[in-house]
């Protein structure tokens, strides 16, 4: 059954990729997990997997869809047209183009990060939005908007930012509230905040102990940055303003 699915799956990734599709590979992965009885099911990392148990000679032995499918790399992912992101070796293919008020929101919270930048003069510091971050050989992400100091690479970010800024939308919501919080918890980004749009609320979570703890939402509030390297500060009250009926 493994051997089929791992089959069905690369078919599609790569019908996909070579035409520039929109399939995403979380859902078709999470389909195939669906199929399975809950006791063939495993949690790693943040993902969800599929295994299966069973007894030989003797010996038990666990295989997994995660080790049949195919593993891809960050030259293959350099190769694929459209927008993509690549975790622990699965492509995941990112969402339509976002709506009006992700991209509006996405340049008040630049504007507000480079004012307070600007200001403060924090050397080898920039703020951006919307470049590759390569995680590790077999993980690229793309977040929205990144505060990253002392990364010299013109082609994509190798250390991981002292900020990063996600805007949630429906479809990429529970990737960016479970997957990707522990990848950035993981390689201990120190601000991760999360801004929902529909609610004009970002919640905001701190580096402590490398463990995440909740700094709290801002709707209105100002919030100041700490242990970055430099004062920083973001003012909700201005990202939001013009948003407010």
């Amino acid at each position: 059954m493994f051997k089929t699915i791992a089959k069905l799956y690369r078919t599609y990734v790569h019908k996909s990729m070579a035409g520039g599709g929109v399939i995403n590979c979380e859902v078709l992965l999470l389909s195939f997990w669906l199929l399975l009885p809950k006791s063939c099911r495993i949690r790693r990392n943040g993902l969800w997997y599929n295994s299966l148990i069973k007894r030989q000679s003797s010996k038990r032995t666990m295989m997994s869809v995660a080790d049949l499918l195919p593993k891809y790399t960050y030259n293959d992912y350099t190769q694929w047209e459209g927008d993509w992101e690549l975790i622990e070796g699965i492509p995941v293919s990112m969402a339509p183009a976002p709506m009006r008020i992700h991209q509006t929101i996405a340049t008040e919270l630049v504007h507000g990060l480079r004012s307070s930048f600007d200001e403060m003069n924090c050397e080898d510091c920039e703020v951006t939005f919307e470049v590759d971050w390569r995680v590790s050989n077999d993980t690229v992400l793309r977040p929205d908007v990144v505060f990253i100091c002392h990364d010299d690479n013109k082609k994509y970010l190798t250390k991981a930012p002292k900020i990063i800024i996600e805007i949630l939308s429906p479809s990429t919501a529970k990737k960016d509230e479970t997957v990707k919080f522990n990848i950035y918890e993981d390689e201990k980004v120190e601000y991760y905040l999360m801004v929902y749009p529909d609610d004009l609320v970002a919640k905001v979570y701190k580096m402590k102990e490398d463990k995440y703890t909740k700094v709290g939402d801002f709707t209105d509030e100002k919030l100041v940055f700490e242990d970055i390297g430099c004062d920083l500060n973001l003012d909700f009250g201005k990202v939001f303003k013009r948003f407010r009926k």
